[in-house]
């Protein structure tokens, strides 16, 4: 079965998303969520094969306590043979390797001639499955993650009608040919031209009865359904009378990554907890995550930098900074514990970092998320805190 679950079974799937799903953001989702599945970032098969044994272990080396999902994103047979056995002979904890064919452009993590433009090439896709599970040992599943269809340009975008179906379900019987165990369908086509990558993920309309009907053609493929989830309630309501048990959420995760703890007990396990189980978990990851961040920077070789350890933080403050005098505001009888553990986190990684610490010596139980969170700024530099604001806007 699909990552080792029964059928009955819910999963929730953090999507694989680029410049955010790398190993300490892992690290701390595993800890808010430890039933979810984490995917890698998309990986380039290219990239992949350029890097030495501390290349790898940076990108894969952290997640022994919780297998993974690999993205790997390429074209070429002979490369996915050569890097699909690289992967495997180091052992890491990898439970999926899955070939990517949802991203519709370079910007978007994906290119010209991979990605969704292989949703146009249902040969090529399979063969590169079928090399990805002639390679991997047996306990390591292999999947596919398309979208609902592929279009040129926005002016050939339409509906998904019979005949755009029947192109969908030639592509996913093909793969299927390669023993594939499941497929992970974004539920909206991709435009390979002439969208950015953020309206690729806005502009195309979402139809989740084409996963349905994919899910309704395929009985024995283990469908996860991606795009467009941005709540508890609405994964909930999805949940009632549909065929589909697995789904994906990513840019929800981004912009509330703390929602996890609550996917992990009301979706996952369908258990209520009350206020402060829920602040005590939030602590009990945090203080996790800090152990990882003072482990790092007592490294003689820090595997990595104080930016990328940051941005977990930062999408937390956020998060939390977002939600006071709002009706999503958290009643956390353990605030203080909180903004404790983030406060001696930041001043961890000020130790790791050349930039000036004049605003996060001021801090204090007292202070705002808001204070800390642009405490940030002073630890990764204005270009690259800025940067994260930006694109937090675009989830």
């Amino acid at each position: 079965a699909w990552l080792a679950l029964s059928l009955c079974a819910r999963e929730f799937h953090v999507a694989p998303m680029q410049g955010y799903t790398n190993a300490p953001m892992r690290f701390l989702l595993q800890k808010l969520a430890p039933d979810s599945q984490l995917w890698t970032e998309m990986e380039k098969v290219d990239d992949l094969l350029l890097l030495d044994h501390w290349g790898l272990d940076k990108r894969f080396g952290l997640d022994q306590d919780s297998p993974i999902v690999v993205q790997l994103g390429g074209n070429k047979v002979e490369d996915m043979q050569t890097c699909v056995q690289k992967l495997c002979n180091n052992e890491y904890a990898i439970k999926d390797l899955n070939l990517n064919c949802g991203c519709p452009s370079i910007e978007s993590g994906g290119a010209s001639n991979f990605g969704a433009s292989l949703m146009k090439e249902p040969k090529l896709t399979r063969d590169l499955l079928l090399t990805m599970r002639e390679c991997a040992p047996d306990h390591i599943s292999v999947s596919l993650k398309c979208r609902i269809g592929v279009f040129e340009t926005p002016d050939d975008m339409k509906s998904i009608n019979d005949e755009e179906y029947e192109k969908l379900n030639h592509f996913i019987a093909r793969a299927t040919e390669a023993k594939i165990s499941g497929i992970i369908l974004h539920a909206r086509p991709a435009v390979l031209s002439g969208l950015s990558p953020k309206n690729n993920r806005i502009v195309p309309v979402l139809d989740y009865s084409v996963v349905n009907r994919v899910a309704s053609d395929f009985p024995d493929l283990h469908i996860t359904v991606n795009g467009g989830l941005r709540s508890l309630p609405m994964l909930q309501s999805m949940v009632v009378d549909s065929p589909v048990n697995s789904y994906m959420a990513g840019r929800w995760i981004l912009r509330k990554p703390l929602d996890l703890v609550r996917i992990q007990s009301e979706f996952l396990h369908d258990l209520k907890i009350d206020d402060s189980t829920f602040g005590d978990r939030i602590c009990s990851a945090l203080m996790d995550y800090r152990t990882l961040i003072e482990k790092t920077i007592s490294s003689r070789d820090p595997m990595f930098s104080h930016w990328e350890l940051g941005l977990p933080l930062y999408l937390i403050l956020e998060q939390l900074r977002e939600s006071e005098g709002t009706d999503e505001e958290f009643n956390l009888s353990s605030e203080e514990d909180i903004k404790s553990i983030l406060l001696e986190s930041l001043l961890l990684l000020s130790s790791h970092s050349s930039g000036k610490n004049k605003k996060l010596n001021r801090l204090s139980s007292s202070s705002t998320w808001k204070q800390m969170s642009n405490c940030l700024k002073c630890l990764v530099g204005t270009k690259v805190f800025n940067k994260w604001k930006r694109n937090r806007v675009e989830l």
